[in-house]
């Protein structure tokens, strides 16, 4: 079975908007120390030999987001969440808008006010991701998919019990067994919510800053900043205003702390998702 090697984030540039959110957000993300620049696309780099490595990117043959988890074979899967469109080896053929925006969408922050709050104040990317919900992709097809993640890479359920599987960037030992070296970072990872709560799908994107939690709040007030129940005295959420449609961005803003990875907490925890 061949494991996955790279997960391509891409953003949809066919509009001179989504060109200029882009570029904006691009410049904000190139501060972070975990990527570096390669022909215009931001990939992810590690101390030691893992994968997959996190790759953002823009297509001007692209409507919508999508993400596209590549191995060195010749399958292909794709699904579509409410134009949110994720798979195994995809191209960037741009797909036709399925359905509208949940008219109930969250409170937003332009990407200008973004750039300028989070300018030098984010360290590294913890881990990206895609929520969607049931009615958007029903349990068997979200199983097929999750079964597919897990066959390909090393994807560990959340430990309290919620549908938030996260792939963790894994050496190719490790993949054939399982993680036991605490002392990589392993970040960015990878992470799948697939819940009711969500009424848009949407691209998360969570940071580990140098906020702390009461500079995150100042920053980011209600309503334009949120916290989660359970989750407050680890991160706060702002929707980002961007031109895709019925697809959300979230980024996460992650508070000042020392400590270990909570990665290492789900791979003892949770464990490892087999199929």
């Amino acid at each position: 079975m061949k494991r996955i090697n790279n997960i391509i984030v891409t953003f949809p540039n066919s509009s001179k908007q989504q060109q200029a959110d882009n570029e904006k957000i691009f410049n904000l993300l190139s501060q972070l120390q975990n990527f570096k620049l390669k022909n215009q696309d931001l990939v992810s780099v590690f101390s030691g030999p893992l994968s997959p490595t996190t790759i953002l990117s823009t297509s001007r043959d692209l409507v919508y987001p999508q993400v596209s988890f590549n191995t060195n074979d010749p399958m292909s899967l794709k699904w579509i969440a409410n134009n949110l469109r994720f798979g195994f080896n995809l191209d960037n053929k741009a797909h036709r808008n399925l359905s509208k925006s949940d008219k109930k969408s969250p409170h937003t922050v332009s990407i200008d006010e973004l750039e300028n709050k989070l300018s030098g104040r984010l360290v590294e990317m913890n881990h990206s991701g895609i929520n969607f919900s049931p009615k958007f992709i029903d349990k068997s097809s979200y199983h097929e998919f999750r079964s597919n993640l897990a066959q390909r890479s090393n994807l560990y359920q959340y430990p309290t019990g919620e549908e938030w599987p996260f792939i963790i960037p894994a050496t190719k030992e490790e993949f054939q067994s399982d993680i036991t070296n605490e002392l990589l970072n392993r970040n960015p990872k990878f992470e799948v919510v697939y819940s009711e709560c969500n009424k848009n799908s949407l691209i998360q994107l969570d940071f580990k800053t140098n906020l702390t939690k009461e500079e995150a709040f100042e920053l980011f007030p209600d309503p334009y900043g949120i916290s989660y129940d359970g989750l407050e005295d680890f991160f706060r959420t702002v929707f980002v205003k961007v031109a895709w449609g019925s697809v959300l961005l979230r980024f996460d803003i992650g508070f000042r702390k020392e400590g270990k990875d909570f990665g290492y907490w789900m791979i003892k925890d949770g464990g490892r998702i087999k199929n």
